[in-house]
């Protein structure tokens, strides 16, 4: 992953200059570079839930990033949890700077993930091209087929 210069590092809450994590996939919050950048991520964005404005009844103080941040209990007494989001996800070409982050609940998360993604630009060309080699590689098989 080659990341503009602009991005290759970020000054963190405490005004530590830290890399931009490159991990494939998830970040990962065993890794001092997870820890931290989800720990800047919650204090930049005030331990709140950025859609829905839920927040833990009370802040963690010097919060490292190791554990994640528990919300008051909701309906059922399930309890929530804070989460680092990617804005625009991986899948459609998101990184992992904090510009491109956000803390979300639990709940505005599993409800973003399939709507906001699916209308992401990246998104539809992925699906046309998923489609579009679904759709050769059927071509091939029935090729293959009538020729034995």
């Amino acid at each position: 992953m080659v990341l503009p210069a602009d991005q290759e590092t970020y000054t963190d809450h405490l005004g530590v200059v830290r890399r931009t994590p490159r991990t494939i996939g998830r970040l990962k919050m065993q890794s001092v570079q997870g820890r931290a950048m989800r720990a800047f991520v919650f204090a930049r964005d005030g331990f709140t839930c950025q859609k829905c404005g839920t927040k833990p009844e009370a802040l963690p103080v010097e919060y490292d990033g190791a554990d994640g941040v528990e919300l008051p209990k909701r309906k059922r007494d399930v309890v929530g949890w804070l989460v680092l989001d990617h804005i625009v996800s991986r899948m459609n070409g998101g990184t992992h700077h904090p510009s491109n982050l956000q803390t979300l609940c639990d709940g505005c998360n599993s409800v973003k993930v399939g709507k906001d993604d699916a209308r992401h630009p990246n998104a539809v060309k992925g699906r046309r091209l998923a489609d579009q080699l679904r759709a050769d590689c059927q071509a091939r098989e029935q090729r293959r087929r009538r020729h034995g």
